[in-house]
């Protein structure tokens, strides 16, 4: 949360651009006043947003933990980067400074959610495990089998009497 909240503070209103059916041209060359009507082609301009900001809490929240799965990540911290000021068009590697953001954050957040599921799984599995003395991998068939390999284990052999001196001789 404190992460989105930081991001919401440095990337406000930064992810706009405008859209003409993915022309590159037009969105690193069109500013937001210029993004109206179409083009000479006839394709409309668009101010728009890409789907993942930090235009609000709850986007920057959706964003960092789509961040957090690494889905799309190149794009979103690319798009902090080329962003230069509020209602202008982006410009390539404008700010690179801006990706430590996206760095910090994947390798903390990957460290944490890396901690987090290892560590639910395993506190997952001793439960299953101690529950009824029995394990949670194994079906009653395999148990029994597992008891008499290990009964066959620690069987000895009996040792009986000596024999009596008279078979010595041989």
């Amino acid at each position: 949360l404190a992460y989105a909240i930081f991001g919401v503070g440095l990337f406000k209103g930064a992810f706009y651009y405008c859209d003409a059916d993915g022309d590159l041209d037009i969105k690193y060359s069109v500013d937001r006043d210029e993004c109206n009507g179409n083009t000479t082609d006839g394709v409309p301009l668009r101010w728009q947003t890409y789907p993942s900001n930090f235009n609000n809490i709850a986007a920057g929240l959706l964003t960092m933990i789509e961040l957090a799965t690494t889905e799309q990540f190149p794009d979103i911290m690319y798009a902090a980067v080329d962003f230069t000021t509020l209602d202008h068009h982006p410009v390539r590697y404008h700010s690179p400074a801006r990706a430590l953001f996206f760095v910090v954050f994947i390798l903390l957040g990957g460290v944490f959610f890396l901690g987090l599921v290892v560590g639910i799984t395993i506190e997952r599995f001793q439960e299953l495990s101690s529950r009824d003395g029995r394990s949670a991998l194994l079906t009653e068939e395999q148990e029994r089998w597992l008891d008499t390999y290990r009964s066959v284990l620690t069987a000895r052999p009996k040792r009986g009497k000596k024999p009596p001196e008279i078979w010595r001789r041989w």
